[in-house]
């Protein structure tokens, strides 16, 4: 539940997704650990424009039971750190489905 998708996908098919991920100077994906539980969910800085210095940033957070404990708040802070303070952006964008309220509410909210 952490590969970004929401639908039924072959092995194949992730496997060859997995293969075509690389880290770059444009698109940068992280895993979400946790002691506890392990690998809970992935972040990214993708499309990163560093003429303009912005970039679109996502978080997903794949099981149930990992959501409303901090791990998301604690990440998204950690990624606008590391944009803003260590590569020099001063823009992060992002998407969210319009009834998503914890997602609004945490990005809103919370990371302002």
């Amino acid at each position: 539940m952490v590969g970004g998708w929401h639908f039924p996908t072959s092995m194949k098919d992730t496997e060859k997704w997995y293969e075509a991920l690389h880290v770059n100077s444009l698109n940068q994906r992280y895993a979400i650990e946790t002691t506890e539980h392990g690998i809970i969910g992935t972040a990214n800085l993708v499309d990163i424009n560093w003429k303009d210095r912005n970039a679109f940033h996502g978080i997903l957070i794949g099981e149930k039971d990992t959501r409303g404990k901090g791990y998301a708040l604690d990440t998204i802070m950690a990624i606008m750190r590391y944009s803003f303070e260590e590569l020099g952006l001063n823009r992060l964008d992002t998407t969210i489905i319009a009834n998503n309220e914890a997602s609004l509410k945490l990005y809103i909210d919370k990371c302002g």
